[in-house]
């Protein structure tokens, strides 16, 4: 007796198509998630310029019209993941990095434990940390916004923990944060040649050449 994975044949005797065994469909909410994740995967191998609606379909494996159903182009996926991550990073550096610590040194420490997390999971961090030009416009201009604010916060650190007139906490801060972009861009990138020791190591350098 013929299942409805095999061949059959109807009354004409003519050969049938085979059948594929029926899939219940996912609950929107999961497959939000799976294209999202999907389109994450695309931009940790391909970059931005990757993300397509037949991208997409290609590795979900399913059809442009399930997608439709959820989001009215790659850009609203874009958009959607963009957001998704940058909560999930600024989330993680809240817990890791202790902003309200007066030590510099216990700041760089955390530093260093966060471009370690960076390391073991690099796709969640890349899609956030696009290297200049590869975001979108506002996305941009969103990661620019968090730098200064970061460097804000920062700067009142080095005032507390560093203290003395003749010291210009706003511009090191400044350029401390600019070295943990380009750091976190290159643990991304290349942590066998860049790990997580050597960049902090190379921020610690700094520091000391600026306030000593």
């Amino acid at each position: 007796m013929a299942t409805v994975e095999q061949s059959d044949r109807g009354a004409s005797g003519k050969k049938g198509r085979v059948r594929r065994p029926y899939a219940a469909r996912m609950p929107i909410d999961e497959r939000r998630t799976q294209l999202l994740d999907v389109t994450l995967q695309i931009i940790a191998e391909r970059g931005i310029g990757g993300v397509t609606i037949d991208a997409v379909s290609k590795v979900a494996d399913i059809s442009r019209s399930v997608i439709y159903r959820i989001f009215d182009d790659a850009d609203d996926i874009l958009w959607e993941l963009l957001d998704r991550e940058e909560e999930y990073a600024r989330g993680r550096i809240a817990q890791i990095v202790p902003l309200d610590s007066t030590d510099p040194q216990v700041w760089l420490d955390a530093t260093q434990r966060l471009f370690e997390e960076m390391a073991a999971e690099p796709i969640r961090w890349k899609a956030f940390l696009l290297p200049p030009g590869g975001n979108p416009g506002p996305a941009e201009e969103r990661l620019e916004a968090w730098n200064a604010e970061m460097a804000v916060t920062l700067s009142a650190v080095l005032r507390k923990g560093i203290p003395g007139k003749d010291i210009d906490h706003e511009l090191i801060a400044q350029s401390l944060v600019s070295l943990m972009l380009d750091g976190a861009r290159r643990v991304l990138g290349d942590p066998k040649t860049y790990p997580p020791k050597r960049v902090v190591d190379a921020m610690r350098q700094v520091l000391a050449r600026l306030t000593g």
